[in-house]
Parts: C-alpha cells; sequence; structure tokens
C-alpha cells in the first residue's frame, strides 16, 4: 500500500521496522572500524594511578562517531560496586497476578548517577564543536548512554 508518490506512510511501516530503527539510532557500542567492516577492538582498562582508571573505546551514537573516546574514572569504592550490583539486578515482582510477572525497570538513571559520581575526565567529546573540559560539563553534558556504556565497561559487564 503505498501512497500516489509510491511512499509508505508511516501507519504502513511494520512496527518491528520502526522499532530497528529507533535501536539504530540509540545504540552506542564500539564503533566498527573504519571501511573494513570489521569490528573495533575491545575496549581496554588502564590503572593511572592508586585511585584512577582510564577507559579507552571507540563508540557511536547516532551516526556521530567518537574515535578515540576515553573516559578517565577514579576508582571504584566498594561502595559504589554494591550500587553497581544493586542498579543492575533490580527487578519488581507483581503479586496477586494469574501468572508470574517480572518487571525489570530502566537501569539507566542508575548507572547514569553512578557514572557522575565517578567520572573526573573525558577526552575525545565534544558538544557542539567544545571539548568538555571540566567535570561538571561532562557530568551536564556527556550523553546518558555513553554514560551507561562506560560504566558498564567499567565494572566488566
Amino acid at each position: 500500500m503505498e501512497n500516489a508518490l509510491g511512499v509508505l506512510t508511516a501507519e504502513q511501516i511494520p512496527l518491528h521496522h520502526k522499532e530497528m530503527v529507533v535501536r539504530g539510532l540509540t545504540d552506542v557500542g564500539p564503533a566498527a572500524a573504519a571501511g573494513d567492516g570489521e569490528e573495533a577492538a575491545e575496549p581496554a582498562l588502564f590503572a593511572l594511578d592508586a585511585g584512577r582508571v582510564e577507559l579507552a573505546l571507540e563508540s557511536s551514537r547516532n551516526g556521530v562517531a567518537h574515535p578515540k573516546l576515553v573516559h578517565v574514572f577514579r576508582a571504584p569504592a566498594a561502595a559504589d560496586r554494591v550500587e553497581y550490583s544493586r542498579v543492575t539486578s533490580q527487578a519488581l515482582y507483581v503479586r496477586n497476578s494469574h501468572t508470574l510477572k517480572t518487571i525489570l525497570p530502566s537501569r539507566l538513571p542508575g548507572l547514569a548517577a553512578l557514572y557522575d559520581r565517578l567520572i573526573e575526565e573525558v577526552r575525545g567529546y565534544a558538544v557542539a564543536g567544545a571539548p568538555l573540559t571540566d567535570r561538571a560539563a561532562i557530568v551536564r553534558q556527556m550523553d546518558p548512554l555513553h554514560k551507561k556504556v562506560a560504566v558498564q565497561m567499567l565494572f566488566g559487564d
């Protein structure tokens, strides 16, 4: 079913096609190597000193590549590891239902808050052409999905 111009309308596009497009636009992860279709190398973790950890990875979001994105975190404390475990294992169980129902709430707010608490510096990321130079700007401007992926990689997920 096409209109007079031979183009499908939004109502005619199957839902699963729409879902794939939205997932493609909101996906954050290692970017493919330039031009050859191979996956980029795994992200690298480096201990800078007793109190800092550097996470180097290649990533992309909405078609914008960040080929040398580096997040520098303060080393997670035991309380941070407990918070990460709490956020990633949270589930709600619905009582009085005919079947056992489990609701998994979004992890994004908790992981972003953990990122905001641990981040010290980023390199290779800019907003409107300006690099993020201070911690407050990083907390305010860093893409939440980048925050989520960086924290998951920091804690080994």
